[in-house]
């Protein structure tokens, strides 16, 4: 089964009706509205995200994708770290440099891995992964 719901410049694709698991809602809320928001924030008016879960054997894999500018590949290894904004911040100074860092320790509180990959002019994924235990 396969379900996508649309909303404005944000999609959701999962492919189960139901995956269990344990997790502390206001924090996951916090992580993916982070996630979701900095495409928007760094993208350009028609900027486009997408949210999409799937379950494979015992892991839930999440991507959370756009098709914005893209990262460069020198700020990549960075993003995680406190206080740090990408090169391409300058002309636009909203933020701390904190969310993908919180985003980062909520992940890792679930017992999960976090990671990015980008190329710039095409857009910016990140891919989460949580143990089903």
């Amino acid at each position: 089964m396969f379900s996508k719901v649309s909303l404005s410049n944000v999609s959701f694709t999962c492919t189960r009706e139901t995956i269990l698991f344990s997790f502390v809602p206001t924090l996951l809320t916090r992580a993916f509205r982070n996630l979701i928001l900095n495409a928007f924030l760094h993208g350009e008016a028609e900027t486009e995200a997408a949210l999409h879960i799937c379950q494979e054997g015992t892991v839930i894999q999440i991507t959370v994708s756009d098709n914005g500018k893209g990262i460069p590949e020198k700020d990549q290894e960075n993003l995680f770290r406190r206080y740090y904004r990408g090169t391409g911040t300058d002309e636009k100074t909203e933020g701390t440099g904190l969310g993908l860092a919180i985003v980062k320790n909520i992940v890792s509180m679930h017992k999960g891995t976090i990671s990015v990959s980008s190329i710039p002019g095409t857009g910016t994924a990140f891919h989460i992964r949580f143990p089903l235990s």
